[in-house]
């Protein structure tokens, strides 16, 4: 009968046991399904693949302190350090998954962000190292200040912030590099001009050299009488053409130079006024003397234009106009904004001819004519601009500039 009793309640312990196993499970599942539809409620069912990445949090162990490495589903863990074991609340697991969503979605961020500004900042670093190479200390300045822009943006989005004043010191900053480069390329044309006109200075007080020595042997140099002068500025000095000033000079040297130029064959296209002379020579040597109210001596000289063979625009605003008949020119400037040429040998009864071609392809609106020059417009603001130049080659310049964007 003991036996039978000890049966019984080892059985019954077993069955109790069992029992309580079966009811625990119950309520795991119970708990693990109740996390799954919070997770579903909160939207975070639709987040299946950050889940899959954010698989584990730390929890503190409320008896030591210790940080614990819990995986997502546990109900329960026991700590390493003092082996006690705590319940983990459904809502602590669902507010860490939450924030290491949220770690993970301003990782994005940062890289979209690191993504965008490096190409900028990339830009006004090259800005601000060409500005400085070349001289332009103020637009080198702003570039630098754009530069530091771009780094304080960086800094505060890539910063723990509040998300609102991180956005707006970012948005304000970028804005701020943006709007510098209105200053920065107008302070750098400002500064190219002021640049031009010390080159000009310096040319205009150029050294004092010898005649002798800077004189050209060949070229220019046969042709052009040279003048009886000691100490001269010279600035230009190639086979294409001679530049040069003497100070302190009398009008009865210049008179006696402008004769040598006459008795050397300077007798084509002549234009005279006061103490000016302009000539050519029948193989079209250029020769310009002029002498000032304050004594000074100029001389400029030009070697012959090469004739050559042009070809004429197949796109952009040049291709707006008509080709010229005649069979030699050059193009000065081929843009698809603005286009420039100089065709040579061109009679009166040509230009007339060009005219009207012009008005033909459209050119027929705000007209300006005159016997050497023409202006006008087509339908589209397109301006075409036409003189002829009484000089030794009857060039025609030909410019023509498309209509400003903003209209």
């Amino acid at each position: 009968m003991n036996s039978d009793k000890m049966n019984n309640i080892n059985g019954n312990g077993m069955n109790n046991t069992n029992s309580s196993n079966i009811n625990s499970n119950i309520k795991n599942n119970n708990i693990n399904g109740n996390m799954g539809n919070e997770r579903k409620n909160n939207g975070f069912g639709n987040e299946g693949n950050q889940e899959n990445n954010v698989r584990f949090f730390l929890h503190k162990c409320p008896n030591c302190s210790a940080p614990i490495k819990v995986k997502y589903g546990m109900t329960s863990v026991t700590c390493d350090y003092c082996s006690y074991t705590s319940l983990i609340a459904p809502s602590e697991m669902e507010q860490m998954q939450s924030s290491q969503i949220a770690k993970s979605s301003s990782r994005k961020s940062n890289v979209i962000l690191m993504t965008v500004m490096t190409p900028l900042m990339i830009v006004f670093l090259l800005s601000m190292i060409s500005a400085f190479g070349s001289g332009y200390t103020t637009s080198g300045v702003i570039a630098l200040i754009q530069c530091i822009c771009i780094v304080s943006g960086m800094a505060f989005g890539l910063g723990k912030k509040v998300q609102n004043i991180r956005v707006g010191l970012l948005v304000v900053l970028v804005l701020l590099s943006f709007v510098l480069v209105v200053p920065f390329f107008s302070i750098m044309f400002h500064e190219d001009e002021e640049k031009e006109q010390k080159a000009r200075e310096e040319a205009y007080n150029a050294e004092l050299v010898t005649l002798d020595s800077s004189w050209p042997d060949s070229g220019i140099g046969e042709v052009v009488p040279k003048p009886d002068l000691d100490e001269i500025q010279i600035w230009d000095n190639t086979k294409e053409g001679l530049s040069l000033r003497a100070k302190s000079i009398s009008e009865e040297f210049y008179k006696d130079y402008k004769d040598e130029c006459i008795k050397s064959g300077f007798t084509e296209c002549v234009k005279e006024y006061g103490n000016s002379y302009e000539s050519y020579t029948t193989e079209g040597y250029y020769i310009s003397v002029l002498l000032t109210d304050e004594d000074e001596f100029y001389l400029t000289a030009k070697a012959p234009i090469e004739m050559k063979k042009y070809l004429w625009p197949e796109s952009g605003v040049g291709s707006l106009l008509p080709e010229p008949d005649n069979e030699y020119g050059n193009i000065v400037e081929d843009r698809n904004r603005s286009f420039e040429a100089k065709i040579y040998n061109v009679t009166e009864e040509d230009f007339e001819n060009y005219i009207q071609a012009c008005k033909d392809a459209g050119f027929t609106e705000n007209v300006s004519q005159t016997q050497a020059g023409f202006n006008a417009d087509d339908k589209d603001g397109n301006s075409i601009s036409l003189y002829l130049f009484t000089d030794f080659y009857s060039t025609m310049r030909i410019a023509v500039e498309a209509q400003d964007e903003e209209e």
